[in-house]
């Protein structure tokens, strides 16, 4: 994806990195005003859920996105985000990695949740987030089980 501000045009994975003293890489005067998604490819199915105390008022405890590509019972491309979790939101590169050519199951969502919390190191009291991360991502590969299956282009109403 794409962020197109009045300034410039940015990667996706640039634009939410954030600057070092700051929430944001927008420049000062700088704003968004157009997100650039490519079309989605055949046997997309995307995946997002938070946790938080109270739903619509709070920020979410912790918040998972995920767009898999399944072909039959086949991941072949996984992408997967987690909010919350860190600083500023998290490519779980190595779970994306881990889930590539493998067969969706029970067994897999659970060692994908796995992986992707492996090396957490809460802080005070946040324990419990690496429980809730780990459960988004088990839940967001089940979401390419076939009867659970919710394609991206039902989700973007297109």
């Amino acid at each position: 994806a794409w962020i197109k501000t009045n300034v410039r045009l940015l990667p996706a994975d640039d634009f939410f990195v954030g600057a070092a003293m700051g929430s944001t890489v927008l420049r000062p005067g700088e704003v968004v005003e157009e997100l650039r998604l490519p079309p989605p490819l055949p046997d997309s199915f995307f995946f997002q859920a938070e946790d938080g105390i109270r739903d619509a008022i709070d920020f979410a405890i912790v918040s998972a996105a995920s767009l898999l590509r399944v072909e039959g019972d086949r991941v072949v491309e996984a992408g997967l985000v987690l909010g919350s979790v860190a600083p500023l939101p998290r490519r779980a590169k190595e779970v994306e990695a881990f889930l590539k050519n493998q067969p969706v199951t029970a067994e897999l969502a659970q060692e994908a949740g796995a992986l992707a919390v492996r090396d957490a190191k809460p802080r005070g009291g946040s324990n419990y987030k690496v429980q809730i991360a780990a459960e988004l991502v088990r839940r967001a590969v089940l979401g390419c089980v076939p009867h659970k299956r919710k394609r991206w282009e039902e989700v973007r109403g297109g």
